[in-house]
């Protein structure tokens, strides 16, 4: 399995967007969007837990979508399933920490951005971040706020 990332643009300091190609074979294939987004409303979600106006203005919620969602016409919305990777557990683990863990580390080193947060709306998603952010965190020196996720659902990541 190759994984391969790229970043697609930037728009100021309130979103970036960078793709993450898998290409599996037997011809399976899958672009994966991949989208940091900042906003007053953003940050009012989790300001609650924090103060300090240098977390908040670096503060950035992250999300992850199937390239095929922006081109589908049918009611299916942006965070389905679309492609089947048939992806072993192995596989969907090195997907995440070799993909979107990847993409996350260079978006904060390019930025500076001080906490991420996710809220997943699948609950087998939210229960897969809260298994790999437990175990991989702390090896990039992340911390992971399992309290907020206890909370309030949110998947939170401060950066050190």
């Amino acid at each position: 399995m190759e994984i391969s990332l790229s970043l697609l643009g930037k728009n100021g300091s309130s979103s970036s967007r960078y793709m993450v190609s898998v290409d599996k074979s037997l011809g399976l294939k899958c672009d994966y969007i991949v989208e940091f987004r900042t906003s007053p409303e953003i940050i009012d979600y989790l300001s609650d837990y924090y103060s300090d106006p240098q977390e908040l203005n670096n503060l950035y919620m992250v999300d992850f979508f199937d390239l095929a969602a922006l081109t589908d016409t049918s009611s299916k919305g942006q965070f389905h399933h679309y492609t089947d990777m048939k992806y072993t557990p192995d596989e969907l683990e090195t997907f995440f920490i070799d993909g979107i863990a990847a993409v996350i580390i260079d978006f904060v080193e390019m930025t500076g951005a001080k906490i991420i947060f996710s809220a997943p709306v699948d609950e087998v998603l939210a229960r897969y971040y809260n298994r790999l952010l437990r175990k991989y965190a702390h090896t990039v020196n992340y911390v992971y706020r399992e309290d907020i996720k206890d909370e309030v659902g949110f998947y939170v990541i401060e950066t050190v």
